[in-house]
């Protein structure tokens, strides 16, 4: 028999499975919740931790190759050292004893830190001496390449023949950022 003392137990025990039920419910959605939360911390930690590792490699590898950097940069051309460069040209083939001129200077943009700077040379003299410039150059302490070279053998009416190189250096000039 149902008595109002039963009915009312069995809606309390109801009530009490029901409470408890949505309860464990909320508490099993909190807990994954904050599970996906700290998920997310530790692959951001671990994201952190590769960036600080590649981080520090990188600062290492900046020191460590300190003097090496220095060293290739003086294969490159500054603004102030165009000057000497050009004299340098003159020095060589002045020591070599050939007529020699600088026929024309530009100057190229290769990307934002660099310029290509052309210089086109011509060199008279015996076929020797010509050929031994054109060595020099293609060995100057610079990031430079002979891109273009002309030789030709002239002979006079006396027979006399004289040798004309006309080069074509490009030299990598750094312009800055």
């Amino acid at each position: 028999m149902i008595t109002k003392r039963t009915r009312f137990i069995f809606l309390l025990a109801l009530a009490t499975v029901l409470g408890s039920a949505v309860l464990f419910t909320f508490l099993i959605f909190n807990i994954n919740n904050r599970d996906s939360e700290l998920v997310e911390k530790q692959i951001e930690a671990k994201r952190a931790e590769v960036l600080t590792n590649e981080l520090s490699a990188l600062v290492r590898l900046v020191e460590e190759t300190q003097g090496e950097r220095e060293e290739l940069n003086e294969y490159i051309l500054t603004d102030d050292q165009v000057i000497d460069f050009l004299a340098l040209l003159e020095a060589t083939a002045n020591q070599q004893g050939l007529n020699h001129s600088i026929d024309s200077l530009s100057v190229a943009p290769v990307n934002d830190t660099f310029e290509e700077l052309s210089v086109r040379m011509t060199a008279r003299g015996d076929q020797g001496t010509v050929e031994h410039v054109l060595k020099v150059l293609e060995t100057l302490p610079y990031q430079s390449f002979v891109s273009e070279t002309t030789l030709t053998r002239n002979e006079d009416e006396s027979g006399v023949s004289t040798w004309e190189g006309i080069f074509l250096l490009r030299v990598t000039k750094y312009v800055g950022v």
